[in-house]
């Protein structure tokens, strides 16, 4: 929902939030002391139902919030698993000096995909491919089971590689799982409605001086315009400003070379 908020530049931001905090008082200006006043008389006692209104949406943006942060988390943990997972598996394969350079390139050739051809389709949401298989993965797997084991210690480990391995195929299969995470359009569709209702809300409130009403009017849409940006910027983990990136895994390709 909303991709282009989340590719906004800062300055991108800054640039949107004061236009959305000058046109805000603009409109309230040209309707409201044209229409509602005289459709619509305010009062003191409108204030509180506004006050009402402002804390059921906050609790339901709350809720909201909290639950992408913890997904957000749980991506970026998963992706540093994931490449920890490669590392740690590589240093097993140590053990099998005639297998440690085939299952070295493999993972190296597995990493590599993740940087150069996962990522790119992550980010574009062209992950349906990812899902079948992963040739390079497979590969790995092959070189795995192609290890001569010779005595009963070498066959402990060659059981933790597999599990490793298998840790690996879990992990990834997360990963183009959270980039596949969105918000259900009908909570999109609560939270900017329940934004306009709060900022409409604000008109009704009577203010003796026309500059203090306008003053609040562009607080008020700017404030409500940051909370749905930052929800935008927490629903995709992949994409935006504050996005998880593959660093983990670029780490990891320096060990192989």
């Amino acid at each position: 929902m909303l991709p282009f908020l989340a590719n906004l530049s800062p300055a991108g931001v800054l640039i949107l939030l004061l236009s959305i905090m000058v046109c805000g008082p603009v409109l309230e200006l040209m309707l409201r002391r044209r229409l509602l006043q005289r459709w619509f008389p305010s009062s003191d006692s409108i204030s509180n139902y506004v006050q009402i209104l402002t804390v059921f949406y906050g609790l339901l943006l709350g809720l909201v919030v909290v639950d992408l942060w913890q997904t957000h988390d749980a991506a970026e943990l998963n992706v540093t698993a994931e490449s920890n997972q490669v590392r740690i598996l590589n240093g097993l394969a140590q053990y099998f000096p005639s297998g440690a350079g085939v299952i070295g390139v493999a993972l190296g050739d597995y990493t590599q995909g993740v940087v150069k051809k996962e990522w790119p389709r992550m980010l574009s949401g062209d992950t349906e491919i990812l899902f079948g298989s992963s040739p390079e993965l497979d590969l790995v797997r092959a070189t795995i089971l192609d290890v001569p084991v010779a005595t009963p210690g070498e066959q402990t480990i060659l059981a933790q590689m597999l599990t490793y391995y298998n840790s690996i195929v879990a992990s990834r299969q997360q990963r183009l799982l959270d980039t596949e995470r969105r918000l259900p359009a009908v909570l999109w569709t609560v939270l900017l409605l329940g934004a306009v209702f709060i900022w409409l809300a604000t008109w009704f409130i009577p203010a003796p001086y026309l500059r203090s009403q306008l003053l609040l009017s562009s607080i008020t849409s700017g404030y409500l315009f940051l909370l749905v940006y930052l929800v935008v910027v927490l629903e995709h983990p992949f994409i935006g400003a504050w996005r998880v990136d593959p660093s983990a895994y670029q780490h990891v390709l320096q060990t192989f070379h």
